[in-house]
């Protein structure tokens, strides 16, 4: 009956989640991709996923999600922020919006215990959890997917545009 009742709760969990989620998007897929789109997708997404990973840094070391609290825990993050956030980056620059960005991420955040549910208690989320390896291999093969379909071509104008509502005309005034 929980089980039952946790999935089925599932789309209310992800959308709360998605506003919390919403807040820290804003600021790596919304600010930061912006700012750094003038590197390119690839740099812009490195770079933006190692400070993801390092930004979860101190809450890692405490030992949350990987179970450690030692710089192996702080790399695991590392490796987990640049494989989903790429595909968190590619969503934001194909949609030009944030939303998609935070839903995923949201959706993320709402899931990642669900492997708790039947864990034994030598449970590894490395190995055993879509944060491990299981994880980046999945979404690894969603990216060399997406990279085989070209989704990630050169031609293709990569710079999130600005709402023109919120820019500011030479004169000094809003446009």
């Amino acid at each position: 009956l929980f089980l039952t009742i946790q999935f089925l709760a599932l789309p209310l969990v992800v959308i709360q989640a998605t506003v919390t989620a919403f807040g820290e998007e804003l600021g790596w897929r919304g600010y930061l991709t912006t700012a750094l789109s003038p590197l390119g997708f690839w740099r812009s997404a490195l770079i933006i996923g190692v400070v993801w990973g390092l930004w979860h840094a101190p809450i890692i070391l405490l030992g949350y999600n990987f179970n450690r609290t030692d710089l192996l825990g702080v790399v695991y993050m590392v490796v987990f922020c640049l494989v989903v956030g790429v595909l968190l980056q590619w969503s934001r620059y194909f949609t030009r919006s944030v939303w998609p960005a935070a839903v995923g991420h949201g959706a993320l955040n709402a899931t990642f215990t669900y492997p708790l549910f039947w864990a034994t208690p030598d449970f590894d989320a490395v190995t055993g959890s879509a944060l491990g390896a299981p994880g980046w291999i999945l979404m690894g093969a969603v990216i060399v997917i997406l990279i085989a379909c070209r989704a990630f071509r050169p031609e293709r104008d990569w710079t999130p545009k600005r709402d023109p509502r919120f820019q500011i005309s030479s004169k000094g005034t809003e446009a």
